[in-house]
């Protein structure tokens, strides 16, 4: 399944016990908090999901022991969106089941044939106001009897957009701020720029330098393939932060050999993003009633870059669908003649004159 940058800085941060705790301790109910052992906290690597779920490199698995006497564990699923799902509990749901069904296959002979609890946890940092509602919302029920034939069970959400920055910055584990202030801006440039301080404010925290050498080179990557800044627009930056510097150089040299910046073949990048924006388009003519998480995900792209071409180049007029095509391609100066020609194609292609049908 496709990876993108947020869902590998999710993963690493989430994979980091002392985040989640400070997680926990921030976000969580105070309920819920009180009963938890933190002690017990144990990444559990995605142990009991099924091989459906492990596809998934989003999700981390968590499990910890509630305080008392009782030997009850809870299971906590942390998922992060940058889109608001059709049917949250849907997808929830077939995560429960895995996790469930594991527990079932595990348990031993004479224990008590109880489960333990999942709580799902989703980290939203879209843009769209995520409002939440019951799974009872989504059905249309005839009579008030046919309620308990629907499933019911609760998730966790956390809105970046409802935490303020300063609210964010007192959290007392600097990687786990660094993520969310990220998240939070995403795709804002300035920033990051302006805020490297912020951005990096792990870096005076005491910590195994080899930890925090990870934490730096994770941050560096996201920031090089979520934003796009130039090597040198961020290396002016950060001149200040010689450590974050020094780790700068290392880490944009490490992915430009893997050719994942710029540096990269320009051909290979404009000709995968050419493929992917037909397909999108293809898929959007041959399912119009799919929403756009739908087409997000049978085409394995960013929403974001799917909800664009819906606004800006399907069943546009040819010209405007052409110029929105062209502002997609900005970070390629040097675009070939035959590819400013294949996207003259595609605006043809899926713009008003071809679409009817």
């Amino acid at each position: 399944m496709k990876t993108t940058p947020h869902d590998l800085l999710f993963k690493r941060t989430f994979s980091e016990k002392e985040a989640v705790k400070a997680y926990l301790r921030k976000f969580v109910s105070k309920d819920l908090l009180k009963g938890l052992d933190l002690r017990t906290l144990k990444l559990e690597n995605n142990s009991f999901v099924s091989p459906h779920l492990e596809e998934r490199i989003s999700d981390v698995v968590y499990s910890c022991k509630w305080k008392g006497k009782e030997e009850v564990v809870l299971t906590f699923l942390w998922e992060h969106k940058s889109y608001v799902p059709d049917f949250p509990h849907l997808q929830l749901m077939r995560y429960l089941l895995d996790g469930y069904d594991n527990q079932v296959a595990n348990l031993e002979k004479g224990q008590p044939k109880k489960l333990n609890v999942i709580i799902p946890i989703i980290l939203y940092h879209g843009i769209p106001e995520w409002n939440y509602r019951p799974f009872s919302d989504f059905f249309n029920i005839p009579k008030d009897f046919t309620l308990p034939f629907i499933p019911t069970f609760d998730y966790h959400l956390t809105d970046l957009k409802n935490y303020s920055r300063e609210e964010i910055l007192a959290i007392k584990f600097g990687f786990l701020v660094s993520t969310l202030l990220l998240f939070k801006h995403k795709s804002n440039q300035e920033y990051v720029l302006q805020n490297p301080q912020e951005v990096f404010i792990f870096v005076n925290e005491k910590m195994d330098i080899d930890l925090k050498d990870d934490f730096l080179t994770a941050i560096i990557e996201y920031i090089l393939q979520a934003f796009k800044i130039k090597k040198e627009v961020m290396k002016a930056a950060i001149e200040k932060l010689p450590e974050v510097e020094d780790n700068f150089v290392s880490t944009w040299d490490m992915l430009k050999a893997e050719g994942r910046v710029e540096g990269r073949v320009e051909g290979e990048q404009v000709v995968a993003l050419k493929v992917r924006i037909n397909w999108i388009l293809k898929t959007l003519i041959k399912f119009p009633k799919f929403s756009d998480e739908m087409i997000a995900d049978f085409t394995e792209a960013e929403i974001e870059l799917v909800q664009f071409l819906k606004k800006k180049v399907w069943n546009k007029p040819v010209a405007s669908a052409n110029k929105a095509l062209l502002t997609l391609f900005k970070g390629y100066p040097e675009l070939l003649k035959n590819d400013k020609e294949d996207l003259k194609l595609l605006a043809k292609k899926y713009g008003q004159e071809k679409t009817k049908k």
